[in-house]
């Protein structure tokens, strides 16, 4: 649930309308030439909300696989030593 409620949705989505920008509006190609431009908004729209969609549920699966084979099939999960940081002088 942390991975829905979370700032990452909100990245994937801007990525989304970036991309959508670039598709439909900045480098459009030529097969869109008829499309209005209120038509390429709408379509940059749709392609970063289902681009944001179906990146969160690519994540929520592989985050439930790493949570299924480090708990059940007992494999090692990810494991990061942090050293304390020394104080500046």
């Amino acid at each position: 649930m942390s991975i829905l409620i979370s700032s990452i949705p909100a990245v994937l989505f801007l990525l989304g309308l970036l991309g959508g920008l670039v598709t439909f509006v900045v480098l459009p190609n030529p097969q869109m030439e008829p499309m209005g431009g209120m038509t390429r908004l709408m379509a940059t729209g749709l392609f970063a909300v289902l681009y944001m969609v179906l990146m969160v549920a690519l994540l929520v699966v592989v985050a439930f696989l790493y949570n299924l084979f480090t708990q059940t099939v007992g494999l090692r999960g990810i494991r990061v030593d942090i050293e304390p940081m020394e104080e500046a002088e």
